[in-house]
């Protein structure tokens, strides 16, 4: 075991950064959420198979929540959102050292008749 200490200290870093600057076009990453063109009509969230968009809200908020971490990258909830409100990009880094930086909270401006997602 100290042999693996001794040559990790003598060696140093060997890993390198990642080479890719931007995924290809076509990838499907991180999912993106336009707050200002939601309507709320929780298409998305129904859409989603992995339970990774859902509502919550405060006392005088409503939010839409995404949770990176059970997005499957499927692309679904893109297509459910007829509003624009959701974009697939193609950022392909999403890892975090804290699992909760992972939850993506969205304010949702609902028309004043409309119920809550």
């Amino acid at each position: 075991m100290f042999e693996i200490i001794r040559k990790i200290f003598k060696i140093g870093t060997v890993t390198n950064l990642q080479p890719l600057q931007q995924a290809s076009v076509k990838y499907r990453g991180k999912v993106k959420v336009e707050a200002g063109n939601c309507t709320g009509c929780g298409k998305c969230i129904e859409a989603c198979p992995s339970g990774a968009i859902g509502s919550c809200s405060s006392s005088d908020k409503v939010y839409l929540c995404l949770t990176h971490s059970k997005c499957i990258f499927c692309g679904a909830c893109y297509d459910a959102c007829g509003d624009n409100a959701i974009q697939v990009t193609n950022n392909c880094y999403i890892a975090v050292k804290d699992k909760n930086e992972l939850v993506e909270l969205s304010p949702i401006m609902l028309q004043s008749n409309r119920q809550v997602l």
